[in-house]
């Protein structure tokens, strides 16, 4: 998996997941890409549930699926970061190096993606 669709997928499951955006009968989240190099990768939500955060490495239950998402692609970004409101919505964002592909990653994330 490229890690700029890793950088779609879990933007935008967390949009749905974790947002206004997901709820109800339906929003919307947008999403920003360019694809250059480096890349660029964000998402805007319609806010809610709080500010996204990336939690400390090692943070949680090893065997948990959920909540490690943004840490990953924190780990993975040359630049990261988050604007905006729970009341108006958020914007996470990243820069990737598209010369970094995931397998030189130290925590072995060509495992998780594939």
């Amino acid at each position: 998996m490229d890690v700029v669709a890793l950088a779609v997928g879990e933007l935008a499951a967390n949009a749905v997941r974790h947002t206004r955006s997901g709820e109800g009968d339906g929003g919307w989240f947008g999403l920003e890409l360019i694809y250059g190099d480096p890349a660029y990768v964000a998402v805007t939500d319609l806010g809610g549930h709080g500010v996204p955060v990336v939690l400390p490495e090692g943070y949680g239950d090893p065997s948990c699926q959920g909540g490690r998402g943004l840490r990953m692609l924190y780990e993975l970004a040359l630049m990261f970061g988050v604007h905006g409101s729970s009341t108006f919505g958020h914007t996470v964002w990243v820069d990737l190096d598209l010369n970094r592909g995931l397998e030189s990653h130290p925590y072995g994330l060509t495992q998780m993606a594939s």
